[in-house]
């Protein structure tokens, strides 16, 4: 059975090249997700005015999760870092990936460390010996399914009364340390339950 397509991929400025680079990621998420860049960009321009350069450069590197819907069908993870183009013109750097939409929150553990990866891997495009063809080919490398620990299936969910619309969510643990990963998981159901649009942002 072959793997479902959670490769990451690129999209942005790199010091090393004059204009815009992707690869790997579809139209349908980097239209939406250039169009809201764009916008933010323009809009704290006009906000920052003359402080607008030293805001954008010494922002931090954003790990963010995106709910199905926001850009396109799918789930989506990665990090947003500030960067320019060989020519002086600043944009962010963002690296993303398709991700399995019920392990979203999941990738927020402090175990988990794709985020981490990510972020080193983006810290790199900034080196002078920066080689594309070997960050492309580490990038690709880096699929978030591989850094999720299975999945436990004891989430549940049952009326609190027969016939009552209120729900209860519960778990069964194993042990105590089983913890973290139940309250991601918890995380997850609650997402998809009342925030089905919503977006996940840490630095």
């Amino acid at each position: 059975m072959s793997r479902p397509d959670f490769a990451a991929g690129f999209y942005g400025k790199l010091p090393s090249h004059g204009d815009f680079l992707s690869r790997r990621l579809p139209r349908q998420f980097i239209e939406p997700w250039d169009q809201w860049l764009q916008g933010g960009i323009a809009a704290s321009r006009e906000q920052l005015g003359a402080g607008w350069l030293d805001t954008f450069l010494f922002s931090p590197i954003w790990q963010f999760g995106l709910a199905p819907g926001l850009c396109g069908d799918d789930a989506w993870a990665g990090v947003l870092m500030p960067s320019v183009d060989k020519v002086g013109r600043y944009f962010p750097l963002t690296l993303a990936a398709k991700v399995p939409s019920n392990r979203l929150t999941a990738l927020f553990d402090p175990d988990c460390g794709w985020f981490d990866a990510l972020s080193e891997l983006a810290l790199s495009s900034l080196e002078y010996q920066f080689d594309l063809q070997r960050f492309d080919a580490d990038l690709e490398r880096l699929r978030p399914d591989d850094f999720l620990p299975a999945r436990p299936e004891r989430a549940q969910a049952s009326p609190l009364l027969p016939g009552s619309a209120k729900t209860a969510l519960y778990f069964q643990l194993a042990h105590g340390g089983e913890t973290p990963r139940a309250f991601a998981e918890l995380g997850d159901m609650l997402k998809d339950r009342f925030l089905a649009r919503g977006s996940i942002w840490r630095s």
